[in-house]
């Protein structure tokens, strides 16, 4: 089995909407970590994107103001019951995707795996790579594969801003 796959993903597949519903829901995602920035005076810029709470990488100025906010037992997360909390829910009602589509769940994979996932020019282009333990399975038909160096050329592209 091939270690590494290098693909170009059809418009007509479940992977690329998905993807480019996730990057229309990233706008959404930084609008709300700005709007509890500032109404709640978050010092950090630090935020992960969970749906159901809130979890940031705190300053010591954050931990000190939100002390009796935050969980114990799980750093920068802040409790449900928390206004901020309620408040992060609240923004993300509407978003379907907080994170960005992985490659595990449109393609059959054993083992530990390293993916890449972007866009250029409205094409949706992915690499996936297995350890030696692990193994590709069938690649979809939307999954049009490519060699290795016209994937190559398209980052080398992108990493020039051309």
């Amino acid at each position: 089995m091939k270690d590494s796959v290098y693909f170009e993903v059809l418009k007509d597949s479940d992977l690329y909407r998905d993807y480019f519903e996730w990057m229309s829901d990233n706008t959404t995602v930084s609008n709300a970590v700005d709007i509890v920035r500032k109404e709640f005076g978050v010092e950090t810029s630090s935020f992960y994107a969970v749906r159901d709470y809130l979890l940031i990488n705190p300053t010591p100025k954050d931990r000190k103001k939100f002390a009796s906010y935050l969980m114990k037992t799980k750093d920068g997360r802040f409790k449900k019951a928390s206004d901020m909390s309620k408040r992060w829910v609240e923004l993300l009602k509407d978003v379907k995707y907080v994170r960005k589509p992985q490659l595990y769940y449109y393609l059959r994979i054993v083992g530990r795996w390293t993916e890449r996932l972007f866009h250029h020019q409205n094409k949706l282009y992915g690499q996936i790579g297995v350890e030696v333990d692990g193994e590709i399975g069938t690649i979809p038909e939307s999954f049009v594969e490519m060699k290795a160096s016209e994937f190559y050329k398209i980052v080398e592209t992108l990493e020039l801003g051309k």
